[in-house]
C-alpha cells in the first residue's frame, strides 16, 4: 500500500503539499493557545475566533484540496466553528436574555458540518421526493453558501490583503 508521505499529502494539490503541516499547526493553536489565557475568559474564545478566521482565509486563498468538495466542506466547518465561538461570546455577554435563541443557533451550527459532509462527499444521487435529487441539493447548498457567508468572508479577505499591500509599500 501507500507509505507515510503520500498518505499525508494525497488529498492536497501538489503545489500545497505542506498543507498537512498547516492543519497540524491550526489544531495545536485552536487547542493549545487558549491555555495561556485566563480559564473561561472571553479572550480564550477570541483566540479561537482568530484561528478560525485565519484558517478560513488559508482555505479560501490556497484551495489546497484535490477534490473541490473537500474544500467546500472545510470552509463550512470553519464557518460553523466560527459561529459556535461567536455564540459562546454572546452567551458570556448576556447570560440570561437570549440563551434559548443562541442554544438553537448552536444546535444548528453543530448539525451543519455532518449534513454538508453527506451532501458534498457522498457519491449518492438518490431521490427524496419527486424531482428532488441530492445533486440538486448539493448545487443549491454551494450556491447558498457562496452567495452569503462565503462572499462576505472572501470580500473581507480581499480588503484586508489590499490594505496590507498598501501599508507595506
Amino acid at each position: 500500500g501507500k507509505g507515510g508521505l503520500p498518505r499525508l499529502t494525497g488529498g492536497y494539490e501538489m503545489r500545497v503539499y505542506w498543507f498537512e503541516v498547516f492543519e497540524c499547526v491550526r489544531k495545536i493553536c485552536l487547542v493549545g493557545l487558549p491555555i495561556f489565557l485566563e480559564q473561561g475568559s472571553s479572550a480564550q474564545l477570541i483566540v479561537g475566533l482568530l484561528v478560525c478566521f485565519i484558517s478560513y482565509g488559508m482555505y479560501a486563498s490556497y484551495k489546497p484540496y484535490v477534490k473541490g468538495s473537500d474544500g467546500w466542506l472545510s470552509k463550512v466547518c470553519q464557518v460553523s466553528l466560527f459561529f459556535s465561538l461567536v455564540s459562546s461570546i454572546a452567551l458570556k455577554m448576556e447570560p440570561g436574555s437570549s440563551t434559548e435563541a443562541l442554544g438553537v443557533l448552536l444546535v444548528v451550527t453543530l448539525m451543519v458540518p455532518p449534513a454538508a459532509a453527506l451532501l458534498f462527499e457522498s457519491e449518492l444521487d438518490f431521490v427524496f421526493e419527486k424531482g428532488c435529487h441530492v445533486s440538486y441539493l448539493k448545487k443549491k447548498a454551494i450556491n447558498c453558501f457562496t452567495s452569503t457567508l462565503g462572499r462576505c468572508f472572501e470580500k473581507y479577505l480581499r480588503q484586508t490583503s489590499a490594505v496590507n499591500e498598501d501599508t507595506s509599500r
